[in-house]
């Protein structure tokens, strides 16, 4: 059955790193083993996720204020930021400077 506010295994009431709000709690497909995945989403975008099957919670996606949630998206910036210097740099044909871009999720004006 499941639904809202019937958690069982997590208990927040916000996020356990920057103290966001609860915007999303959901309880459903229940276990052979009697327990249901357990879903909370906050506000400032952190998801935490209880599994029946290894019987644990799991963060599917960290609070974008999490120390080490901003020295891995600040890596990424950077790599990014390295990736679009050398493709400007490459002596070949705007085409395939553009292609290189695209194929990597980088669009530029």
């Amino acid at each position: 059955m499941g639904g809202v506010l019937e958690l069982k295994e997590m208990s927040y009431e916000i996020c356990p790193t920057c103290g966001a709000r609860i915007v999303e709690i959901i309880n459903k497909n229940k276990h052979t083993n009697g327990h249901y995945n357990e879903y909370i989403a906050f506000e400032c975008g952190c998801e935490i996720h209880f599994s029946p099957n290894f019987m644990k919670e799991e963060i599917q996606r960290k609070c974008p204020k999490d120390p080490e949630e901003i020295k891995f998206q600040k890596k990424r910036i950077n790599a990014r930021n390295k990736l679009i210097e050398v493709i400007h740099k490459l002596d070949v044909d705007e085409q395939f400077k553009q292609n290189s871009f695209r194929s990597l999720g980088i669009f530029i004006d």
